[in-house]
């Protein structure tokens, strides 16, 4: 009696992988307590001592980037292609709620985002030379610059002292 063996193709099948070695970015929270750490193109917060990470973005099909805390500590924002295009996301620090898309129609690829000092706007600049930030209550972007011989590679938020 001949016996056959159907080659499943399991070394193609996934795997658990230690995202730990794979390390992308790490941003400490304002107060310390949790990092936010991209790693295998997903998004997790991390205690900074006791307690369990976890895996915020959960996407598989996607690469999350250039993660930062907004200065207030209640929102992360982050690049993303879930979309098939590059967008700016935010997502609430504290609960498991889906991100929301800050941008959309995005033509071009977008560098790290900065918070506003007030938690309110993001800034980044893109590899068409442009630096816009966006309002993250009402979604309107605004371009602040664009450069005609380069790309602007570095760029942040000046605070304003009054009295």
């Amino acid at each position: 009696m001949p016996i056959e063996i159907k080659e499943d193709f399991d070394s193609g099948r996934g795997g658990l992988v230690d995202a730990a070695k794979h390390l992308e970015s790490v941003n400490l929270a304002p107060d310390g307590e949790r990092t936010i750490v991209i790693a295998r193109g997903d998004l997790f917060s991390v205690p900074a001592k006791n307690g369990t990470p976890r895996n915020l973005s959960k996407t598989s099909g996607a690469h999350e980037r250039d993660a930062v805390w907004s200065p207030d500590g209640k929102w992360i924002a982050y690049n993303s292609d879930a979309t098939g295009e590059n967008e700016l996301y935010v997502r609430s620090a504290r609960r498991q709620r889906r991100a929301a898309a800050i941008t959309n129609g995005a033509d071009t690829y977008y560098y790290a985002p900065k918070w506003s000092p007030d938690s309110k706007k993001l800034l980044w600049s893109d590899r068409l030379q442009r630096l816009r930030y966006v309002d993250v209550a009402s979604k309107a972007v605004t371009q602040v610059d664009q450069d005609k011989y380069g790309e602007i590679e570095s760029y942040n938020w000046a605070r304003t002292v009054s009295g």
